[in-house]
């Protein structure tokens, strides 16, 4: 063995291939990790055989019956000590129960185990979640596959959060990408030889999670409308077998083929006009590759959420979605996806864009060299920071690293005095430096201050946050020759729009940093289409909140407010808007619009809070023209989330797509359950979808804001829908997503920067 390289040992139980385990072999970072593994097969293997070609060390371990799996342990033993094992990390349970036991008696001390199953076992073998129990104590780190696996371990099975790392399945997409003409030919020859339209496509084992029994039904009601189609049934095999075919058979001769095993997964894609995957909860699929394959294949599908599509699926931005059990709504989305072929090819484009940027093989490969490294080399960070005196989403980043066993973090404020985020830091025990900056013409001291610290901290990233820490900390951190320099972006065309001097900076700051972070979809296309950024070089985390203080918003509060604010007679409607007085935020339109609601609501109030700002001369004269009494302003409410439950339809209404970065408001009044009207910018165009969870209007025009007033306020059925499906939004905006996400990030960059004076 190499000296200083960390010996890792894989254990697989009953595997003949996999991909995974061979990229593993070609694309970790051999410098640093020797790869050994054991195979608990009874015979030879197509894995086994790629390992000797490769020189990787293997044992071979027979498995199948207790007295097999104790001598395993024994035979495991003598080879971990044989290979001076550091980690330990092992697949599927045999290999958990044998794998794991026999590192802790070898003095093993990182043990590492993905978990492949989410609720199987609690559902269909409650007698074997002991072993998984016992498997979970026994590892010293779990990968998780999925947010649902991760949900799993920690609510059902107790598993401290800090103990589980979230690392998705990543991917080789070379062949789905760009699969081979003459593949796909031969299979639609083989399996389509009558060249039926539309083909729907299925990959899944028959059985009862899966869903197909709500699949057969939509596709027999599909036929009457196409009867040339052929569905294919892929992976066709299982235990629920005997009740599938009875399905099938009721329909027409040759309008379906199952395939039991098709090597050439890839070239099967190519068959498919739409595909259809529905497991039948959200919590079946531990991941559920075949979302990414269909994606990536850019075939337009129908899904259910289950697995690692509650992280990324969106529906009518990558697929349609649709709900648990429902054949009518899954033959509703066939029907759409046949007969609107550019909602079909926008969903093929955006969906294909977001498995790609979201599952690349190089972020799991990271992130096991991540979990790799030797016990208690914790990745160091230093977080960069300007002109900030108080910000939640720090102090809460702050808090979570701070109980991290993954990273080391610490921070650089650039201020000129103490701040509040500050003495937060320094209550949380998070080390931090302060260092006085007052503005630009700091720049050059302040940039050599960073500098200093950098090289005597020896960072693995750094991450510079808001403009003034970004241009001094790049700068700083290309010089110190730091690996990873992470640009978060907290501003979208403000530059653009009203400082082009300080485009040139921008362009600077891309230029140098090794990744940028931006906070949602808008942020990275401008970057992209208007400053030139590599795609690959963005990676979008949307901020995460603590949610439950909108979602479930003190009742006492809520009366107490009204009562400060409205007295005994509380007007309707009443308008919410909260934003500050700037022209970009659109409250111009909304004054007049709110005006026009008054001639048919006179008793309507106006409510806006966060009201400051260099516009409020224009919005004051422009408010002057209302009735006395009609409207409030509020300079400052601490209970916001309070404040959200007096408002009967809440308005925002920036003036174009860019002008907000984020938007946290759009995701504040949804969890609240308030009825609104947006226009969209920012975070809106990922996550709004007009008439399904607000009402969505154009730019800069009063009347369509009134006309949207009117509805949410006279159809009660309609403001409620809105509002139901507003809250959904709740799961994916909590900051523990947030923060496991960033971490799945962070860890994945490890050893994956440019590094130097690139």
């Amino acid at each position: 063995m190499a000296s200083g390289k960390t010996n890792v040992t894989i254990v697989v139980y009953g595997i003949n291939r996999a991909v995974s385990h061979e990229w593993t072999v070609d694309y970790i970072d051999q410098e640093k990790f020797n790869l050994s593994f054991v195979l608990m097969n009874q015979g030879d293997s197509v894995l086994e055989k790629f390992l000797a070609d490769r020189g990787v060390p293997c044992l071979r371990v027979p498995s199948g019956s207790k007295k097999l799996l104790f001598l395993a342990v024994w035979r495991i033993f003598r080879f971990l000590r044989k290979q001076r094992t550091h980690v330990v990390h092992t697949h599927l349970m045999e290999a958990n129960l044998a794998g794991l036991a026999a590192a802790w008696l070898a003095g093993v001390k990182s043990r590492i185990y993905t978990r492949h199953h989410s609720t199987y076992h609690h559902v269909y073998f409650p007698s074997v979640v002991k072993y998984d129990r016992w498997v979970n104590r026994m590892a010293t780190r779990i990968i998780a596959i999925s947010e649902v696996v991760r949900d799993v371990l920690v609510d059902r099975e107790g598993v401290p959060p800090s103990k589980v790392t979230l690392i998705p399945h990543g991917f080789h997409f070379d062949e789905l990408l760009r699969p081979d003409p003459d593949r796909v030919a031969g299979l639609r020859k083989k399996y389509n030889a009558e060249n039926r339209r539309p083909v729907i496509g299925v990959i899944a084992r028959y059985t009862n999670w899966k869903g197909i029994q709500h699949i057969i039904p939509a596709y027999k009601k599909l036929l009457a409308d196409e009867p040339d189609a052929l569905m294919i049934l892929a992976n066709a095999k299982g235990d629920y077998t005997r009740e599938i075919r009875e399905m099938l058979a009721s329909l027409p001769d040759g309008s379906y083929a199952e395939i039991e095993f098709e090597p050439d997964f890839a070239a099967l894609y190519g068959l498919f006009d739409v595909y259809v995957h529905t497991p039948i909860d959200d919590h079946s699929e531990a991941y559920g590759q075949t979302y990414v394959e269909a994606l990536v294949a850019g075939v337009p599908s129908v899904f259910t959420l289950s697995g690692i599509a509650r992280n990324f699926i969106r529906h009518e931005r990558n697929a349609l979605v649709v709900d648990y059990g429902n054949p009518d709504q899954v033959y509703a989305g066939l029907r759409r996806l046949l007969d609107d072929k550019s909602l079909a090819d926008k969903l093929a484009v955006q969906g294909r864009e977001d498995a790609l940027e979201r599952f690349p093989l190089q972020h799991m490969i990271r992130g096991f060299e991540m979990l790799y490294r030797p016990d208690g080399n914790k990745i160091k960070i230093i977080y960069i920071i300007s002109l900030i005196e108080k910000a939640l989403i720090y102090e809460w980043l702050a808090a979570h690293f701070r109980v991290s066993e993954q990273f080391e973090v610490s921070y650089i404020l650039l201020n000129p005095g103490e701040t509040e985020l500050g003495r937060i830091l320094r209550d949380l025990g998070c080390r931090y430096q302060y260092l006085k900056y007052r503005g630009k013409w700091d720049s050059a001291r302040t940039m050599a201050a960073i500098y200093r610290i950098l090289r005597r901290e020896q960072p693995d990233m750094i991450n510079t946050n808001l403009f003034d820490a970004s241009f001094t900390g790049q700068v700083a951190g290309w010089l110190a020759r730091v690996p990873v320099r992470i640009h978060s972006r907290h501003y979208s065309s403000q530059h653009h729009d009203y400082y082009p001097n300080a485009l040139k900076y921008d362009r600077l700051i891309n230029r140098i940093c090794t990744h940028i972070q931006v906070a949602s979809g808008m942020v990275k296309n401008l970057m992209v289409e208007r400053e030139g950024v590599p795609g690959d070089k963005i990676r979008v985390i949307h901020y995460g909140f603590r949610v439950g203080a909108f979602e479930f918003a003190d009742p006492a509060l809520v009366e107490k407010l009204r009562y400060k604010y409205f007295g005994k007679a509380a007007p309707f409607p009443v308008i919410g808007v909260i934003s500050r007085f700037l022209q970009l935020k659109g409250i111009q339109y909304i004054v007049p619009a709110f005006k026009m609601l008054l001639e048919r609501f006179p008793n309507a109030h106006l409510m806006i809070a966060n009201a400051k700002g260099p516009y409020k001369q224009e919005v004051g004269r422009m408010l002057s023209g209302l009735p006395d009494g009609s409207y409030t302003t509020i300079t400052f409410e601490k209970d916001i989330a309070a404040l959200y439950r007096l408002f009967d339809v809440f308005v925002h209404v920036p003036v174009d797509p860019w002008a907000e970065a984020f938007g946290q408001i759009y995701i504040e009044a949804l969890v609240s359950g308030v009825p609104s009207v947006f226009t969209m910018s920012g975070i809106a165009h990922d996550v709004i979808r007009n008439e399904e969870n607000a009402l969505v209007v154009d730019y800069k025009q009063a009347a369509p804001i009134h006309e949207a007033m009117i509805r949410l306020v006279t159809d009660k059925q309609l403001a409620g829908r809105i509002s139901e499906k507003g809250k959904e939004v709740v799961r994916h905006f909590d900051f523990d997503r947030m923060a496991r996400e960033t971490d799945e990030w962070l860890g994945s960059l490890v050893g994956g920067g440019k590094g130097g004076k690139a």
